[in-house]
């Protein structure tokens, strides 16, 4: 889906503003919701490489590297090309879900950056999100050019 998605979009378009008729779907370029996926995917592989060792927490010095790419992604995300950054989201899930085939432990509960939770919740807000980001960029391909756009 998510790639369906961004496939949608011209890419001319990908690094652009969405016009301000539409800025309530989203105030974001294409490619900043792709890069905030791709970072946010990264951290939840991360987190399920933890389950997998059977769980520790971070020292404050790995999870602010880790998540530095995520909270610098308003200048971060023009640093990498849209096929760049697709690349890496495919590579980042397809990590993930090659980790989650290993699992046996899904209700192990850590402590981590959201709060106390296992993993099956970790994955399930991860696919979620994945899914909230990919309604916006179907939402950016199907109404840039609409004319007379009302929402709904």
């Amino acid at each position: 889906m998510l790639a369906g998605a961004w496939a949608a979009i011209p890419q001319e378009r990908w690094a652009a503003l969405p016009p301000e008729r539409i800025r309530r779907m989203s105030s974001w370029p294409a490619q900043l919701h792709l890069y905030h996926l791709y970072q946010y995917e990264r951290i939840t592989v991360a987190f399920a490489a933890i389950w997998q060792e059977g769980g520790r927490e971070l020292t404050r010095e790995e999870e602010a590297e880790l998540v530095r790419p995520y909270r610098e992604q308003e200048t971060g995300w023009q640093q990498l090309s849209g096929a760049e950054t697709m690349a890496g989201m495919r590579e980042q899930r397809r990590i993930l879900l090659a980790q989650l085939a290993q699992t046996s432990d899904w209700d192990a509960v850590h402590d981590i950056l959201v709060g106390t939770h296992n993993l099956r919740w970790v994955i399930a807000k991860c696919f979620q999100h994945t899914l909230e980001h990919t309604t916006t960029l179907l939402q950016l391909a199907l109404f840039w050019d609409r004319t007379g756009f009302r929402g709904g």
